[in-house]
């Protein structure tokens, strides 16, 4: 969880990634992805999250709450992320 938290200086979240990364994490999806590779998970989750399903950030943005449709859309949208996930590797 501490890994998630982590923000790039002078780079701030949108609220919606953060609460679709915090989701993920309170939720346990992050549990099995080494500590290492959070930082790519993450980054690698948000592109997908913004251009695959652009549909549910708009949503989430536009209800600015955790809705049943909303939570809906960000399991599907991290279940469909998972098995697309790239860690990097450590040389």
């Amino acid at each position: 969880m501490v890994e998630i938290l982590k923000q790039p200086q002078y780079r701030p979240m949108h609220v919606a990634d953060q609460v679709a990364i915090l989701y993920a994490g309170i939720k346990g999806y992050l549990d099995k992805v080494d500590r290492r590779y959070v930082s790519a998970w993450e980054q690698q989750f948000l592109t997908f999250f913004r251009e695959k399903t652009p549909d549910v950030r708009n949503l989430l943005v536009k209800e600015r709450k955790m809705t049943k449709d909303v939570e809906a859309g960000l399991v599907k949208a991290i279940e469909a992320f998972k098995p697309q996930f790239k860690a990097p590797s450590l040389v």
